[in-house]
């Protein structure tokens, strides 16, 4: 759920990359034509588009359960309101290790080459979340919480393959 009110490309799927949700859709609250978009060679596999906006450049776009995107929706009520915001870690960490451990990132987060994250909160800040051509990043009960300002970025060939936790405050959250 992409919760910006008026961006263009508040979803966007673009270069080269192949991504598949399971179990979910894609959904954006911006008015945009281009709330979603998905352009290039890029291939999106999901349940369901869903945009207030418009949603742009659907060749490489593959709906499981809907015929086809559904535009000009009501917008989705923000599911993070009553969540809390995670405690920011005081000390930083340096991303540019084997296995990432949990903690803050005070300039963003850049992942390439192979790296598996440990379980627990990424508090990303000062920068954006990046995952770099050809990486191969995994992790299971991975939270990624994007402080203000924060984008990813996720190019090229690179392959994620990340899980939520299964319990706690953020159970079922991957991305905040």
């Amino acid at each position: 759920l992409a919760l910006h009110p008026t961006i263009q490309n508040a979803a966007n799927f673009s270069g080269s990359s192949s991504v598949t949700f399971k179990g979910c859709s894609v959904m954006s609250n911006s008015v945009s034509a281009s709330a979603v978009n998905v352009q290039g060679s890029a291939t999106l596999k999901t349940d369901c588009v869903i945009a207030v906006g418009g949603v742009s450049n659907v060749s490489g776009l593959t709906l499981t359960e809907c015929k086809e995107p559904m535009t000009q929706t009501a917008p989705a009520a923000d599911p993070f309101r009553a969540l809390p915001v995670p405690a920011r870690p005081l000390t930083c960490q340096n991303d540019n290790v084997g296995s990432p451990q949990p903690g803050r990132y005070c300039n963003g987060m850049t992942l390439k080459n192979t790296k598996t994250l440990q379980p627990g909160v990424y508090y990303i800040e000062g920068g954006d979340l990046r995952i770099n051509a050809n990486a191969d990043v995994s992790g299971s009960g991975v939270t990624f919480y994007l402080g203000s300002d924060v984008h990813t970025d996720f190019n090229g060939t690179a392959r994620m393959v990340f899980s939520a936790p299964t319990s706690g405050p953020y159970s079922g959250i991957l991305f905040f």
